[in-house]
């Protein structure tokens, strides 16, 4: 998961494997959300700031992102549908919210 890294720690004997922020790629994705919760700023121009931020992103894999709940807490799964995580957030839930209200209003007027 882009923003996201996988660790691994040792917990007594037993290795624990947990899932923390990218210190180096999670504050983008947070700028992404950020940006377009705004609803000042295209893919287009998402995909040129997130590349002079050094993590290059096609305009699908930004709406990709912006459409994963797992950024503000929720994972999906096949098998047991949407649920808490327990993983830390990069955005809040209402941040989220307002931008799948941005990208439904963006479809309707294209």
């Amino acid at each position: 998961m882009l923003g996201y890294k996988r660790t691994l720690s040792v917990n007594g004997k037993t290795l624990q494997k947990d899932i923390v922020i990218d210190p180096q790629k999670g504050h983008i994705i947070k700028n992404i959300f950020d940006m377009y919760e705004t609803s000042n700023y295209s893919l287009k121009t998402i995909e040129v700031a997130t590349k002079k931020l050094g993590l290059k992103l096609s305009k699908s894999s930004i709406k990709n992102i912006l459409s994963n709940p797992f950024y503000s807490g929720v994972a999906l799964s096949k098998k047991y549908g949407s649920y808490l995580h327990k993983y830390p957030c990069l955005i809040s839930k209402d941040i989220f919210d307002k931008c799948q209200e941005i990208s439904i209003n963006k479809l309707s007027t294209d």
